[in-house]
């Protein structure tokens, strides 16, 4: 069977069930893939799996490795170009709904040779029902004899719920035989009553039977970002970057030149300046000989070195991967992009004017929704990486992590990672940080100060371990209003369906992007006639659509006020969905 790249990344990666288009119901049992694509690096990549697989005990990772603990060698990065299925589950019953007896089979052979039902001669049809665990396995679902008739007339009567649904025996007048009980699992998880643990039936369309576990990167092909990368001092040029301290165009290759070079232990930290300063002046010094004097010894305004005095925690936040990339996306050399503001000058010296204030329009509905920054690049330079899948459950460290080698003849007994990379369209969102902490301090979750509001968000993620809540608050934040603008880019007019968008969210640095997520290196200049021309409906449709939802009052009285019909989104959540709540929007929407 061939899909498209993407479909098999999050649909028909091995162990997935799925409906083939022939309507039968299909496992993945293996991918086809060919030479990787080309990824900024491969040591990245394994470095961040090894981090993700750190949320797992070793005990709950099946059929993968930790990075860290064999030779990269051990990995092979595929481009998945096609699937490799089964038959599944043989458990067939017949299509007319006055019989509808259950049939099962062994092999695939034996359907052939017993195509009909043997009691009315009816089609036979597939069951849509499995069972399944956390641990990661799955079985047919269980079907009950009847004690007097045996398996020849059961059948199963749906009522639409598990919980209501019995098997029944035709030639017992329809009478129970038993209820779709949960199964018990032959794995030895422990469970909370210190029972065995029991399977739960599904249909083979619920998506919580199956959770790819994967890496969004950002996949710059350069020197200077590979550079960036292995920099022993990535972190400070992070931090510089988002603090504007590598000048207007976010130069990163300055801040790696000038990182290269040593440090001087004679510049003082910008308390002690403010000491020194006040000193000279004492002293009566003239103001070119403290010119001179600063020049020495004052902490510079710009680069690294403008650095001095900040905490070597806030230092560490910018060595995360995605801070790193950040710095990197944001770097006009590197990826070109079109702001608001440079789509509004434009338009201004075109003499479009009614363009010009449309646009003028937008940037002031942004400023009024927290927003300091909304830019288009047509050059998002994105791959994706599969590695592992767990079942029941998708939030990290729960379940059993099953990777996709099932025997060592396959992949050449390398452990599989499937991954796709292409350079998309990209709408770059970053909220105003002054914004953010007055919104903090309205929640009781920060105090007033004077200093850098980058710098303070920076420190709530550099002490989240001892106050962990405005650190959560921002990244649900974060995290909602992207699911929220995301969804609102579905209205028909920019060619963009919910599906075909995903989101790379960096809470540190209150960005998140949302892309194409076509994987087909091709871009359409949808987000670019966005920024143009659709910008101020688009931010009007994202406000209104934090204000309800189409299953309210349930969704409003939910704790977390977040489901299907408002914020989840198909496939371009890495987190599957978790952590969000229009509640929280809402609030920094009233008083942004």
């Amino acid at each position: 069977m061939q899909r498209s790249r993407t479909q098999v990344l999050f649909s028909y990666l091995p162990g997935s069930v799925f409906v083939h288009e022939t309507g039968y119901i299909a496992r993945s049992t293996e991918i086809r893939g060919s030479d990787p694509p080309q990824l900024s690096s491969k040591q990245v990549l394994l470095e961040e799996i090894d981090r993700y697989l750190a949320q797992w005990d070793d005990d709950r990772i099946q059929g993968l490795r930790r990075p860290s603990r064999v030779a990269n060698s051990d990995f092979k990065v595929l481009t998945p170009e096609g699937v490799r299925w089964e038959f599944w589950p043989l458990r067939f019953e017949c299509a007319r709904e006055n019989c509808r007896r259950i049939v099962s089979f062994r092999r695939i052979d034996d359907i052939q040779q017993n195509p009909r039902c043997a009691t009315c001669n009816g089609r036979l049809r597939q069951l849509r029902y499995l069972s399944a665990h956390e641990c990661g396995r799955i079985l047919p679902m269980h079907i009950p004899p009847c004690t007097s008739h045996g398996y020849d007339h059961v059948y199963f009567d749906d009522t639409g719920t598990f919980r209501t649904a019995v098997f029944r025996c035709r030639a017992c007048n329809g009478s129970i035989i038993r209820r779709t009980l949960q199964s018990p699992c032959s794995c030895n998880l422990p469970t909370q009553d210190g029972e065995r643990p029991k399977m739960h039936a599904y249909t083979v369309r619920d998506t919580r039977i199956y959770f790819t576990h994967y890496l969004s990167l950002i996949n710059l092909q350069s020197q200077t970002f590979n550079d960036l990368q292995g920099h022993a001092r990535r972190g400070d040029i992070a931090v510089a970057s988002y603090l504007g301290y590598l000048g207007p165009t976010n130069d990163i290759n300055n801040g790696i030149q000038e990182a290269n070079q040593p440090r001087h232990s004679s510049q003082l930290s910008p308390e002690e300046w403010t000491i020194r300063e006040r000193q000279l002046r004492e002293m009566q010094l003239g103001e070119e000989e403290i010119d001179a004097i600063r020049s020495r010894l004052a902490p510079s305004a710009t680069g690294l070195a403008s650095l001095a005095g900040i905490e070597s925690t806030v230092i560490d936040v910018g060595e995360r991967r995605r801070v790193v990339e950040r710095a990197a996306l944001f770097d006009t050399s590197e990826v070109s992009r079109l702001s608001l503001s440079d789509a509004q000058e434009s338009l201004s010296e075109r003499g479009e004017s009614a363009a010009s204030q449309a646009v003028n329009s937008a940037i002031d509905k942004a400023h009024e929704l927290g927003i300091a920054d909304i830019s288009v690049t047509w050059a998002f330079p994105i791959a994706l990486a599969a590695f592992g899948y767990t079942r029941t459950t998708g939030r990290p460290g729960e379940g059993t992590l099953q990777g996709f080698i099932s025997s060592s003849d396959q992949y050449q007994g390398k452990y599989p990672v499937f991954a796709v990379a292409t350079d998309t369209e990209a709408v770059l969102i970053t909220l105003n940080a002054d914004q953010v902490m007055n919104w903090l301090t309205q929640q009781n979750a920060a105090d007033p100060s004077g200093e850098d509001p980058k710098l303070q968000i920076l420190r709530l993620f550099a002490s989240e371990a001892a106050n962990p809540r405005p650190a959560e608050l921002v990244r649900t934040l974060l995290h909602t209003m992207s699911h929220t603008m995301l969804r609102a880019l579905d209205d028909g007019q920019v060619g963009f369906s919910e599906s075909s968008l995903a989101e790379w969210v960096v809470p540190e640095t209150l960005t998140f992007a949302l892309y194409a997520n076509n994987f087909k290196s091709v871009t359409m200049g949808s987000l670019w006639t966005l920024i143009n021309n659709r910008t101020l409906q688009w931010l009007e449709r994202s406000a209104d659509a934090a204000q309800r939802c189409d299953n309210d009052p349930l969704c409003h009285q939910r704790s977390e006020q977040a489901c299907e019909r408002c914020l989840y989104i198909t496939f371009g959540c890495q987190d599957f969905n978790h952590d969000l709540d229009r509640k929280t929007l809402r609030t920094f929407w009233q008083h942004a």
